[in-house]
């Protein structure tokens, strides 16, 4: 099968890419799009692959360069669209990417600058599961996100896809305080009328002591029956529509669904994601509900003063991003 922007057939991703590269390169700084994109191959044979090469290119104005610091910031991100749980990574080790220092000469907007990047994403990602099923890849540069990209990953026996930890309860728990809530409150953002995420968080939050970062949110999951799978036939990978048995989300259960938060910004030097599981109604083939949390609360949040943004990824969905400034007190201006 023949991939994306590097126009490569699927087994041509474990060869040489140097002139690949450069040719995609070449027709990218020719063509008026401009921006960042992921390339990978379409369908990855399980029974003779052990690695996922992926590839970042970007066509960026000098100054666009500079003021998002690619090997810095870049966070790669996986989404298994069978159970919704979502990987993420630094794209580059940092001890290779200090921060970038301001130019001395202010650089020109007229100037394009066109690079690539490869990656293989079971090095940066160990813990993906590395079975069966459809992975949705992105890449996440501040507060800039590439176009989703699918890979099947296929066995030759045919699909069977991961099953991922069972939801049967809430996170974070419910407790005695206020949050978190799971149901619709005053300030709480409609649900979308297609699927999606609504987020709605402060754009500036003061780092007092004892303060809450309030997370309100709306959701609308489809839970489609049928599946886009990979599968290898006669050792040639394929893709076909998988109809999902409808006894994997049994009506009689309650509805619970994955959404991971992810967060990016200057100031981490590691990226930061936590998974939260929602209570939400059934109605149709879709999943829909709100919650309520306070970030602040929730494990390893960064308190660091700086610009974050915030994203929210489920199976077939990205959020965001969503501007959270952190501000210590002494730092606003005087009245």
């Amino acid at each position: 099968m023949t991939s994306g922007v590097l126009g490569l057939a699927d087994d041509d991703f474990w060869g040489d890419l140097v002139a690949p590269r450069a040719a995609a390169l070449q027709r990218l700084v020719a063509s008026p799009w401009r921006g960042y994109v992921l390339d990978a191959p379409t369908v990855v044979n399980l029974g003779v692959r052990d690695t996922l090469p992926v590839m970042l290119l970007r066509a960026v104005s000098a100054v666009e360069s500079v003021r998002h610091d690619v090997q810095r910031n870049t966070v790669l991100v996986a989404v298994r669209r069978d159970t919704g749980e979502t990987f993420v990574a630094k794209a580059f080790e940092q001890k290779y990417a200090p921060p970038a220092r301001p130019p001395r000469v202010a650089p020109s907007a007229s100037v394009t600058l066109c690079d690539g990047f490869a990656f293989e994403l079971r090095a940066r990602m160990p813990d993906l599961p590395w079975a069966p099923g459809s992975v949705t890849l992105y890449a996440l540069v501040l507060d800039l996100a590439t176009e989703p990209l699918v890979v099947h990953l296929a066995v030759p026996s045919g699909p069977s896809l991961h099953a991922g930890p069972t939801l049967d309860a809430p996170w974070p728990p419910r407790g005695e305080l206020p949050l978190p809530r799971y149901t619709r409150g005053p300030s709480s953002p409609a649900v979308p009328v297609a699927p999606g995420v609504s987020l709605v968080c402060p754009r500036v939050q003061l780092l007092e002591r004892d303060a809450t970062c309030v997370l309100e949110g709306a959701f609308h999951l489809a839970t489609a029956p049928t599946e886009t799978v990979g599968e290898v036939v006669d050792e040639e990978p394929t893709v076909r529509t998988l109809r999902l048995d409808p006894a994997r989300v049994p009506d009689d259960e309650p509805a619970y669904v994955r959404l991971t938060l992810v967060l990016t910004g200057e100031a981490l030097d590691e990226v930061w994601r936590c998974q939260l599981v929602l209570p939400a109604t059934r109605v149709g083939d879709a999943r829909k509900g709100h919650f309520a949390l306070d970030l602040f609360a929730l494990p390893d949040m960064p308190r660091a003063p700086g610009t974050y943004a915030l994203w929210a990824f489920a199976t077939d969905v990205i959020a965001g991003p969503s501007p959270l400034a952190l501000v210590p007190e002494d730092r606003l201006a005087p009245p």
